[in-house]
């Protein structure tokens, strides 16, 4: 009796890795996150006068830093939303408890994305990286937190 091999069909292909396909997708919900919350204090800094235009435009930096320090450890570019300031009717005020209650919802949840990045990555530099980005989210949480106390 003969033996037919295929030789051009290789093995089987493996599925994905379960723990690599969370991975990117936590990396891919945390890059839109920080470029939401980049995006919506660069806006909210554009509407500010005075300390509350340097809070935001600082906001906004620290997010493009986490940014990119995400991106160098391989996170694909987070989307850049356009970003509207609620509730802001032409010609009137900025209602500042809408903006910085969405900027209060998006840091939480970029601290909870970081968190669970940190928990399903092997990587100890990416772990690093998800412990730092969610001790920055907590920062700026009390700073939003502060902000919505003053101005809402």
């Amino acid at each position: 009796m003969a033996l037919m091999i295929d030789v051009e069909s290789g093995p089987a292909a493996e599925p994905e890795d379960p723990r690599r396909v969370l991975r990117d997708d936590l990396l891919a919900e945390t890059g839109g996150i920080l470029a939401h919350l980049r995006q919506l204090y660069e806006t909210a800094a554009r509407r500010a006068d005075g300390p509350l235009r340097d809070v935001f435009a600082e906001l906004a930096a620290r997010k493009a830093a986490q940014a990119s320090a995400l991106a160098a450890a391989g996170a694909p570019p987070g989307r850049d939303a356009e970003v509207s300031t609620p509730g802001v009717p032409a010609g009137a005020g900025v209602r500042w408890g809408l903006v910085l209650g969405e900027a209060f919802a998006g840091e939480r949840a970029l601290g909870l994305a970081a968190r669970q990045l940190g928990a399903f990555s092997p990587d100890p530099t990416l772990r690093e990286l998800a412990r730092s980005l969610a001790e920055g989210a907590a920062r700026d949480l009390v700073v939003v937190r502060k902000l919505y106390l003053r101005y809402s």
